[in-house]
């Protein structure tokens, strides 16, 4: 994700809440993880797809009501995205909400 170490301390504005680290290591309350850990019967989001972070946080119906930040990510790759400040806020705000959701 960050190709070293001076790179990563230039980028000030990389202070990632919760739902970020939990959305970039794949290590949060989405449905496919938390099947993985025996804590769920299905890997799948209530909307009948498998809830990955990536799912859940850019194309799932049921947080709709993040479209018009969705659509500033969807284009991008999670790397162009954290060395972005403007899609990389977003893509944190995005999470924060997520996670309180699911």
């Amino acid at each position: 994700m960050f190709p070293n170490k001076e790179e990563r301390l230039q980028m000030e504005y990389t202070n990632p809440e919760k739902g970020m680290v939990q959305f970039l290591s794949d290590h949060g309350p989405y449905p496919e993880k938390l099947h993985r850990l025996g804590l769920r019967n299905s890997p799948e989001c209530e909307c009948g797809v498998i809830g990955s972070p990536k799912q859940m946080v850019l194309y799932c119906p049921l947080v709709e009501h993040f479209k018009e930040e969705r659509s500033i990510l969807k284009t991008c790759n999670v790397v162009d995205i954290v060395r972005n400040p403007e899609q990389y806020n977003v893509l944190e705000q995005l999470n924060v909400e997520i996670s309180k959701i699911h």
